[in-house]
């Protein structure tokens, strides 16, 4: 028996229709797979969000207890810094009065720094007396300096407290109580 033009044609369709139904099949076998691994990507990148944000949220905070440790040192330095120009200051001062009383000073102490001053046992007695008695006037200062600095000291922790508290306080996503 002799095949006609339309049993050609519809084995031709029959064997179009299978190898478009293998291509559709393994299409789909990878279209679902591609399915399966973004629905597993999307279940995972929440979990990896939070763990991102807590992380950033961590890094704030340091931030923020970085600079408050920095504007602490800085007020620091600066306490520092005036304490020297006013040691230095005292520095001159002396031995700007030691060269005018009639001392002479060798070496380096001409200088602020080192050297030799030659004076008499009566004026060195003189000199020791108004140490000792700046040495009191010191002590007596620093203990009122300290007096003042407790109130001073405790009103800057306060204020670092209601700061970080605040802090905190503009992160929460929902109401405290």
């Amino acid at each position: 028996m002799r095949k006609t033009s339309f049993d050609v044609e519809d084995d031709q369709m029959e064997e179009a229709a299978v190898e478009l139904n293998s291509y559709l099949s393994h299409e789909n076998g990878r279209l679902q797979e591609l399915a399966d691994f973004l629905q597993e990507k999307h279940r995972v990148m929440p979990q990896e969000f939070s763990k991102l944000q807590e992380r950033v949220e961590t890094a704030e905070s340091r931030v923020s207890v970085l600079e408050t440790m920095i504007d602490d040192l800085q007020w620091d330095i600066d306490k520092i810094r005036k304490r020297e120009q006013r040691l230095n200051r005292h520095l001159a001062d002396v031995l700007e009065r030691v060269n005018s009383k009639g001392y002479k000073v060798y070496g380096a102490g001409s200088s602020l720094y080192g050297g030799t001053i030659t004076i008499n046992a009566r004026k060195f007695e003189e000199m020791n007396a108004a140490l000792e008695e700046n040495k009191a006037l010191a002590g007596n200062h620093l203990n009122e300096f300290e007096k003042l600095q407790t109130p001073l000291t405790l009103k800057k922790k306060k204020r670092r407290v209601v700061i970080m508290g605040d802090s905190l306080l503009e992160r929460a996503e929902g109401p405290i109580c």
